[in-house]
């Protein structure tokens, strides 16, 4: 019951995060594109989005990271794994799965600590906080703690079975 809910609610955040991934680099090409414009047509830089276009891509990496670990398209050795007896490849899975949770729960602590603490620091060139910015870090690995849940409880019942 709990891991069909887990899984509705990651295929949910999935598909938002997809949705969100999708309309930030649609954001960063205009504002890429746009500096190219200014700068080698109309010779004149914006001072803004070289700055803007780093933080949109740090949000990018992480909720994008996020996108490709639901899919199983993150980097990942399967070769030892595949070789593995049935039994004890699902043994090794749930415990790589299990310190992969762990990983992502210290990057969500640690990640919400430096968000919280920057808030009050500014960006150089635009009305923006740190604190901000750096929100995305917790936020995609919350995302990516979700799914090592779902996949370490989905390990599990296949392992009782």
């Amino acid at each position: 019951m709990f891991l069909r809910g887990l899984e509705v609610l990651n295929q949910r955040l999935d598909r938002w995060t997809c949705a969100v991934t999708i309309f930030l680099m649609a954001v960063l090409t205009v504002i890429v594109w746009f500096q190219i414009f200014q700068r080698y047509i109309m010779n004149s830089s914006l001072s803004w989005s070289e700055e803007l276009s780093r933080y949109i891509l740090v949000w990018i990496s992480f909720l994008g990271a996020s996108v490709a670990g639901r899919r199983g398209e993150n980097l990942s050795i399967e070769l030892v794994r595949d070789r593995l007896e049935p039994g004890t490849r699902r043994t090794v899975v749930a415990v790589a799965e299990g310190f992969v949770l762990i990983f992502w729960l210290f990057i969500v602590y640690y990640g919400f600590r430096y968000a919280f603490q920057n808030l009050t620091q500014m960006s150089a060139s635009l009305p923006i906080s740190y604190g901000y910015v750096y929100f995305g870090i917790p936020l995609g690995a919350s995302l990516m703690g979700l799914q090592a849940l779902e996949k370490l409880l989905q390990n599990l019942r296949n392992e009782s079975r």
